[in-house]
């Protein structure tokens, strides 16, 4: 605030008007009094401006307010407030940051590592070979239990997105068996390469392996078919047996280059003409990986006999739903509107002398339908009746699909106008005449929802309210007890007759 001591005016003021004295107030005010109207403001502003001065105040002049209205009305841009100045100052300091950061990324080329999953391991070139010449060998197939490892690669930023072709031309992982030296269990480090950057980490960094001696192998005995039966005849699965068992190996001892690469023993059967069962003696051939045949040169000693036995019968194709049976009845209200089958058809194999009457005995399990309701039924039956030497020639595991829907029907109920409620008749007024005296609700929908229906359950309601003189078409509203969701899920069709109604003046009225 402006003091007296800061304003050389008003000290000199205070100096010459400071106390004044009453008296002198007194003549102002007289003075005053004296004046017009319109002067006694001036005047009245004058001497308040005075006392003003008198108390050391400095009071704004008409100009400076006038000044300050006008300046209040001129609007701050948005840009110019402050908070949104130290938004924009944010999101430059932001871009600056991000790109002085890509600059240094750009330039400096920084290291990262790169992560490459499923890479497959394999044995160095040479060394399963080197095995094998020290009569040894790993007990399990090689080439199936060498899993796919995880190698983690240092490399720069720069080769980042080369790692997009194909692995198998970057990185590569294997193991080594050129330190095997004798049977046991060997844990072998597995090393990697790649072309981009380089190989920090593996995992597992390790394998474990088995090793054998190698000098007789047992390799399993195994069978084959050529040429086919005659139209209409099947057969079972062969039983293979030898001095080791049922469907057992045979033991084969030999040199070792020749026996590394025998894999299985089998017996090739020829069904060409073939009408009977079989019990035979079969010489197996011995087959490699490629199931290429191998000459038995190297092999030492016979090779074990094989006996083959094998039934073979006719058979015959017969439709299953030739065979389905349905028990119960169903509800009045639904209806069986598909039923299918699956698989189609099934097969029965027998003796030609007991084939014709196999297809007379078998039945399928019977049906209830009694219980269905609308919709998608699925049950599983079983084929029964096969007996003796007969076959079914595949799972005995039927599913029958019965699909079930309401019957559509349609009712029709006579409501009379005396069981209609009408509201909003105005009788002091109006007379109302009305163009029929009974209503037809007629109902199209599900059996089990229209007969379930009683003409006691339906109510009409006729509004008039509002209506003046004159002919009018209305439509009675109708509800039901309870609101069933039929009324407004459109799952029955709803028609309700239309009548008139003739509105006249009431006599008096």
């Amino acid at each position: 605030m402006t003091t007296a001591n800061d304003n050389p005016i008003l000290e000199n003021t205070d100096k010459s008007v400071s106390e004044p004295p009453a008296s002198h107030e007194a003549n102002s005010e007289r003075e005053a009094s004296a004046l017009p109207p319109s002067e006694r403001v001036s005047a009245a502003g004058d001497t308040q401006s005075a006392h003003a001065v008198s108390r050391g105040e400095i009071l704004p002049s008409a100009s400076s307010e006038k000044a300050a209205e006008a300046q209040s009305d001129v609007r701050v841009p948005w840009y110019k407030h402050a908070f949104f100045r130290k938004i924009g100052y944010a999101l430059a300091a932001l871009l600056i940051a991000v790109t002085i950061w890509g600059y240094v990324l750009m330039t400096e080329n920084p290291v990262r590592t790169k992560r490459i999953e499923n890479v497959h391991l394999s044995v160095d070139g040479g060394s399963e070979a080197g095995l094998r010449s020290r009569n040894l060998i790993i007990s399990d197939e090689i080439t199936s239990s060498l899993p796919s490892v995880a190698v983690n690669i240092r490399t720069t930023l720069n080769d980042l997105p080369r790692f997009n072709s194909a692995l198998g031309e970057i990185v590569s992982a294997s193991i080594n068996l050129n330190d095997i030296r004798s049977p046991g269990v060997y844990e072998l480090p597995i090393s990697a390469t790649s072309t981009i950057g380089t190989p920090i980490s593996i995992e597992p960094s390790t394998i474990t392996i088995t090793v054998d001696n190698y000098v007789t192998r047992s390799v399993p005995i195994t069978y084959s078919f050529v040429n086919s039966l005659p139209d209409g005849y099947w057969h079972n699965d062969p039983t293979l047996t030898t001095n080791a068992g049922v469907n057992g190996n045979i033991n084969i001892s030999g040199a070792e280059e020749k026996i590394s690469s025998i894999v299985k023993a089998n017996c090739v059967i020829d069904l060409s003409e073939r009408m009977t069962d079989i019990n035979e003696s079969f010489v197996p051939e011995l087959l490699d990986e490629d199931q290429n045949v191998l000459d038995k040169k190297g092999v030492i000693g016979a090779i074990p006999a094989v006996t083959v036995r094998m039934s073979i019968r006719p058979y015959v194709e017969l439709e299953l739903q030739n065979y389905l049976l349905l028990s119960g009845e169903i509800n009045e209200n639904y209806e069986l509107t598909s039923i299918f089958v699956n698989p189609p058809t099934f097969s029965i194999a027998a003796p030609q002398d007991a084939l014709e009457s196999v297809a007379d005995s078998v039945y399928l399990e019977p049906i209830n339908v009694s219980n269905l309701y609308p919709g998608t039924h699925t049950q599983r039956v079983n084929i029964m009746g096969i007996t003796g030497d007969a076959v079914l020639l595949s799972d005995n595991n039927f599913f029958v699909t019965i699909e079930v829907a309401d019957k559509t029907v349609q009712r029709a109920f006579t409501i009379p106008i005396s069981d209609v409620e009408i509201t909003g008749e105005n009788t002091e007024l109006f007379n109302y005449l009305y163009g029929t005296r009974t209503f037809t609700v007629q109902l199209l929908g599900p059996a089990r929802i229209v007969n379930d229906l009683a003409q006691s359950n339906i109510h009409l309601l006729l509004d008039v309210s509002g209506f003046a003189r004159g002919t009018h078409e209305i439509t009675p509203k109708m509800t039901v007890d309870g609101e069933p969701s039929w009324l407004t899920d459109g799952s029955v069709s709803i028609s309700v007759q239309k009548s008139f109604c003739t509105i006249t003046t009431a006599t008096g009225g």
